[in-house]
């Protein structure tokens, strides 16, 4: 499954392994165990042609400078193990370059996920599976020992496979200068 994902810049990497391994500690090790970078997923789909794909981030990333994001508080997507993330304040520059990715898309890529359009894309950083239900208090009070919000600065856009993860394409956002 092809994904478009926005890595964040090393420190702050460093700082969500930090955490997701503490989650490791109480919950499945499976992040901390891989090669999935800590990430927000713009969009998800069934194919597409690497190359066009990777032209059209190429253009994006020229265009559109690193930007900060606060990841500000943990969040759970039900399931019967659930999946902890934490949770960007949504803002503009977020916003816009998802809606961008995902138009582009739609007509670059098949099957599109529709929990990628606009209207119903849930931000997240993933950073913990499989998190047991008796687990629950415990990413919280690991979420309150470290100290949140935590900020990022959105640094990358990459076209990444999974099954097992690849990543195919990767783009430093444009720098931003000093006037």
């Amino acid at each position: 499954m092809p994904t478009v994902e926005l890595f964040f810049d090393a420190s702050s990497e460093s700082r969500i392994r930090d955490l997701s391994n503490q989650f490791a500690s109480f919950g499945s090790p499976i992040i901390r165990e891989s090669s999935v970078r800590p990430h927000i997923t713009l969009l998800a789909c069934d194919s597409m042609d690497v190359t066009t794909a990777s032209t059209f981030l190429e253009r994006i990333a020229t265009v559109t400078p690193s930007f900060a994001v606060s990841l500000g508080s943990l969040g759970l997507f039900p399931a019967p193990l659930p999946v902890a993330f934490l949770a960007p304040k949504v803002t503009s520059d977020l916003l816009a370059l998802q809606a961008r990715i995902f138009a582009e898309f739609s007509s670059l890529a098949a099957g599109c996920s529709s929990l990628y359009s606009p209207e119903q894309w849930i931000p997240h950083c993933t950073i913990a599976l499989e998190l047991s239900p008796q687990h629950l208090g415990f990413a919280l009070d690991a979420c309150r020992a470290f100290g949140l919000p935590l900020a990022c600065i959105a640094s990358e856009i990459s076209l990444v496979d999974y099954s097992p993860c690849r990543q195919l394409y990767s783009k430093s956002l444009a720098t931003v200068r000093d006037a």
